[in-house]
């Protein structure tokens, strides 16, 4: 499994954040040798922190579930989208982030319950979403962003 985060964050609470950077290749790590059925192989979670005057400018879009690889071209570049793979955006709480002083607990709450939208998406039928969610977890408790 390879997991992907994305981040669309306003400039004033980016630097929150910033603790992400570290943690792309723990998971990368962690969770590369693992599998939880042969429909999803590779996430894209994509973490949306915008404040109320610049949201507007971004409309919500839908998850995406990709069954075989295919080429198509962004913004003038050739890109290769894998096969069994999730794109989702992930809607964070604007104000709830801001004030929070420390966000790693609720990072992980909103990461942990945006994984239910694996069990809705069509195509999606061999995946042990159960045993997915513990490890996810799992990596959380060793990286010290959640006690046991």
């Amino acid at each position: 499994m390879i997991i992907y985060l994305i981040e669309e964050f306003s400039v004033d609470i980016e630097s929150k954040f910033n603790f992400l950077v570290s943690c792309d290749k723990q998971m990368k790590d962690f969770f590369y040798r693992r599998s939880y059925g042969g429909d999803l192989e590779v996430l894209y979670i994509g973490l949306f922190c915008m404040s109320a005057g610049f949201e507007n400018f971004f409309k919500p879009r839908k998850p995406s579930y990709q069954k075989d690889s295919s080429i198509y071209i962004h913004q003038g570049v050739q890109v290769e989208r894998e096969a069994k793979s999730l794109t989702y955006e992930l809607r964070l709480n604007y104000q709830e982030y801001l004030k929070a002083t420390a966000i790693k607990p609720l990072l992980i709450h909103d990461i942990l319950n945006s994984l239910d939208i694996i069990r809705s998406m069509k195509g999606i039928r061999d995946f042990d979403l159960a045993s997915f969610r513990h490890d996810f977890e799992e990596f959380f408790k060793l990286n010290g962003w959640l006690l046991s």
